[in-house]
């Protein structure tokens, strides 16, 4: 994990692929519930939007890999790690939380629904507990934020990146850390070990980010980055096969995404800067509150904008209008939420680790 030259300079094109993420989820939303758009390219973009969940995946293991890489050179400490990473989580998270409880108070009043109603606002000590940790999943219970399902998936991932961090840090050793994880990944691909840890059936896909990111780090030129990127990519899908056909489906698309983001890095600063993709770029700095708050909100908008007469039918024209003015409210949410919560982690990253 030593720094490299240039190999470590930032890739400012995820901010792209956060962007396109999370605007492909929210279109797949705002297209639920309502007819499908089956013709052209729009109907297929919005009808697979789902598969930007699995891109999302992919990215979080990139940054997570170069985060852990940097607590290792800082000789930081796996706390300090895990504590980062739970704070760009959660205040957000809270934060949406809220907005849903509200937008779902609202509805109930509206249509005189009762405000005990599990889905307006979460039923028991339980319920509240696990909504306000995102750890539904692991404990039977349902999910009160449709999309607070992933943030289990992050959450359980930043463990064991935390766990291969502090085996790293204690013996001094990087590639301890690095087998760690590759052990994890073995396991994930194996069908059978999901049952008594499901965490595992994501984690490969977490794992091809640190991939992406191991591969421009230990190889000396573009060239055989992109030659041993694309091996070990080939490799772990090949793998892949062993699992459920499904999976595999999702699998292979979170596969040719990582190997996607290892070709387009050669070409990073000239993608970042072109004129034509920054509104991408623009979209990816508040990805994250678009992903949170989306859901909530592009149903009840989607909804009101149905109630016009002169819309009537016309589903690509709310579908358009509904995301927009959601990504609006995104906005809104990361100025307002997200930009001052990450400004706080941030002061906090900035300090000198303490001593070990």
């Amino acid at each position: 994990m030593s720094a490299p030259a240039a190999g470590g300079a930032r890739y400012h094109l995820l901010d792209h692929w956060r962007g396109f993420a999370a605007l492909w989820v929210l279109v797949f939303h705002a297209n639920r519930g309502r007819p499908d758009l089956t013709h052209g390219w729009l109907g297929g973009f919005a009808t697979h939007g789902w598969l930007g969940v699995h891109v999302f995946f992919v990215i979080s293991g990139y940054c997570i890999a170069e985060r852990a890489a940097r607590e290792y050179r800082q000789h930081g400490t796996a706390r300090r790690f895990t504590l980062d990473r739970l704070l760009r989580i959660y205040p957000a998270y809270w934060a949406a939380l809220i907005v849903t409880m509200l937008l779902n108070l609202a509805g109930a009043l509206v249509k005189g629904q009762s405000v005990l109603d599990p889905a307006v606002l979460p039923a028991g000590p339980a319920q509240w507990l696990t909504a306000a940790l995102a750890i539904e999943p692991w404990l039977d219970q349902p999910t009160y934020l449709l999309v607070a399902w992933t943030l289990t998936y992050e959450v359980g991932f930043y463990i064991l990146a935390a766990s291969a961090l502090g085996l790293a840090l204690r013996a001094r050793r990087p590639w301890i850390g690095f087998a760690w994880a590759g052990g994890w990944l073995i396991l994930g691909l194996i069908p059978a070990t999901h049952a008594w840890l499901p965490l595992l059936i994501l984690w490969p896909h977490f794992a091809l980010g640190g991939v992406v990111w191991l591969a421009w780090q230990i190889a000396p030129s573009p060239a055989t980055r992109l030659a041993s990127g694309t091996l070990l990519i080939g490799a772990i899908y090949l793998c892949s096969r062993l699992q459920t056909a499904a999976a595999s489906t999702w699998f292979g698309f979170a596969c040719g995404s990582a190997w996607l983001m290892l070709v387009l890095r050669l070409w990073d600063a000239r993608l970042a800067g072109a004129g034509a993709l920054r509104w991408l770029g623009w979209a990816g700095t508040f990805s994250y509150s678009i992903y949170l708050v989306h859901a909530p909100i592009i149903g009840k908008i989607g909804n009101l904008i149905d109630r016009w007469p002169v819309l009537a039918g016309q589903r690509v024209v709310v579908l358009l209008a509904s995301s927009t003015l959601t990504v609006g409210c995104a906005w809104l949410f990361y100025r307002l939420v997200e930009a001052r919560a990450e400004s706080f982690r941030r002061s906090l990253a900035a300090r000198p680790a303490p001593p070990t």
